[in-house]
C-alpha cells in the first residue's frame, strides 16, 4: 500500500465534517431515545470515551475509503 498519495488534509477534514454530522444527529434524537428507553440524563454517568473512540474510527474509516478510491481509480484518490 502506498500511504503517499494520501492527502491527509482531506481525510482528517472529512472524519471531522462525519464526526461533527453524526454528533449533530445522535444530540438531536437523544431526548426522544432517552425518554423511549426510560432512562434519567441526570443519573447517567458523563465521559469523553466514547467521543473519542468515534472520532478514531472515523479517520479510519476516511483512510479505508481514501485507499479504496485510489485502488478504483487506478492511481491517486483525486477527483480531478
Amino acid at each position: 500500500m502506498d500511504f503517499s498519495v494520501v492527502n491527509w488534509l482531506a481525510v482528517i477534514v472529512a472524519a471531522v465534517v462525519a464526526w461533527l454530522f453524526g454528533a449533530a444527529w445522535y444530540m438531536s434524537l437523544s431526548k426522544p431515545w432517552l425518554k423511549a428507553a426510560k432512562l434519567d440524563p441526570a443519573t447517567m454517568k458523563r465521559s469523553a470515551v466514547p467521543f473519542v473512540i468515534s472520532f478514531i474510527a472515523e479517520l479510519i474509516m476516511a483512510l479505508v475509503l481514501t485507499l479504496v478510491v485510489g485502488a478504483i481509480t487506478g492511481g491517486e484518490p483525486n477527483p480531478v
